[in-house]
């Protein structure tokens, strides 16, 4: 069912049709990831008639681009994108008067010069990694009072840094697998140290992961010093922390989506499969079958597991969810030992790549339906929340 706008949306009536502003872009590594998935939600978003879908595109310095030409991917296929993005205005946010939506002004006029402003009324992240799903953005939004699509700033920050979220969650009962984590500046001052303590606890082979970056980026698996050394090397060029992790034998991954605010709806369990050893960039996103290009199925759905054990890959989703306080979407992250049926939790992904809609139409919602419930959640959680008391009088400051 196609949600319909009510009096209690912010702008309601004042157009006829909700402007939903598609962000996406940013100084992240994984921007492009983001260019496809933003690609894909205003696709969805444009077959739904009572959206008016305005690309906000953020590049690679940080510029706020908007224009029409951003809401097709086949701009961003050509080779010379960004020499044409320089023919596209970049923008100012009017901090002074977006308050309940977001008012941008072309920056060559400038906020004064009385020109026409751009109105958005619901912000739709569709940023991945840094600056866009680890609450950065959100906290502008919130700041704004506006409602926006996904995780609030508490539980995007908390995913993101998946050394937190793994404490929080291993405290709440959950099974997570042995690892160890330390800094940058750590390891340059005691490497050996640090490398001797990693072989004495974890044996060969073993992962070496970024904290805070999704898409399989800097993953590597290693089978000795020499590896597990350039490997750290690799990580500390996209983060200042590093996780090293067992291998989980007999592994079958398995990845399983929520969306909701208070009453969750959790997606059917999938298996994605891979030729390498665990599923590489390249392999999630541009093998045929993966979840860009069309092609042979890459992944199983429902995974192959016995029925009681979906379903607790999906009450433990569920649960996870809950724990981390995310609201909107997730996607949660399993590995799981066949052998001895243990199900781990991985990691919590909470704008997940092309929002995983391969998965949700396995489970029975079209991408239409989709878009149309995060922007129905947003709505709720910004009318559930406009009602707090933030500020208040008090005579503090006379007696001071």
């Amino acid at each position: 069912m196609i949600y319909q706008p009510t009096i209690t949306d912010p702008s309601a009536g004042r157009a006829g049709k909700l402007n939903i502003g598609v962000f996406f872009g940013s100084r992240s590594p994984e921007h492009d990831i983001s260019i496809i998935t933003s690609q894909m939600v205003i696709e969805a978003l444009s077959k739904i008639d009572k959206y008016k879908v305005i690309p906000v595109y953020i590049d690679k310095e940080g510029k706020w681009l908007i224009s029409e030409k951003l809401a097709s991917i086949e701009f961003f296929r050509k080779s010379d994108f960004e020499k044409n993005l320089e023919k596209i205005d970049d923008f100012l946010l009017d901090i002074d008067g977006s308050k309940g939506f977001l008012k941008f002004y072309p920056k060559k006029k400038g906020i004064f010069s009385g020109a026409e402003p751009i109105i958005i009324d619901v912000a739709f992240p569709a940023l991945h990694g840094s600056y866009g799903e680890d609450g950065t953005i959100q906290g502008l939004f919130e700041m704004l009072s506006v409602p926006y699509v996904g995780c609030g700033v508490l539980a995007s920050a908390l995913a993101m840094d998946k050394i937190i979220s793994r404490e929080i969650l291993e405290k709440r009962g959950f099974l997570i697998v042995q690892n160890i984590w330390f800094g940058k500046d750590e390891f340059n001052k005691d490497k050996e140290k640090i490398l001797r303590e990693i072989e004495q606890k974890i044996p060969y082979p073993l992962f070496v992961k970024p904290n805070r970056l999704g898409s399989s980026i800097g993953v590597s698996k290693v089978n000795n010093r020499k590896e597990l050394e350039f490997a750290i090397e690799v990580v500390f060029q996209f983060d200042e922390k590093v996780i090293v992790e067992e291998t989980v034998q007999n592994l079958m991954e398995v990845n399983c989506a929520v969306i909701g605010n208070d009453e969750l709806i959790v997606s059917l369990p999938e298996q994605p499969l891979y030729k390498q050893t665990f599923q590489t960039f390249e392999e999630k996103y541009l093998t045929k079958g993966g979840t860009i290009k069309k092609g042979t199925k890459r992944n199983i759905i429902p995974a192959p597991l016995p029925k009681e054990k979906l379903e607790e890959i999906q009450d433990l989703s569920k649960k996870a969810y809950r724990v981390l306080g995310c609201s909107g979407i997730s996607r949660v992250d399993f590995l799981v030992n066949m052998n001895l049926m243990k199900i781990y939790v991985n990691e919590l992904n909470t704008l997940p790549g092309t929002l995983h809609f391969h998965l949700w139409e396995a489970s029975g919602i079209s991408k239409q339906e989709l878009v149309d419930k995060l922007i129905i959640y947003a709505l709720e959680r910004f009318n559930k929340n406009k009602n707090l008391i933030y500020a208040f009088g008090s005579d503090l400051l006379k007696q001071s």
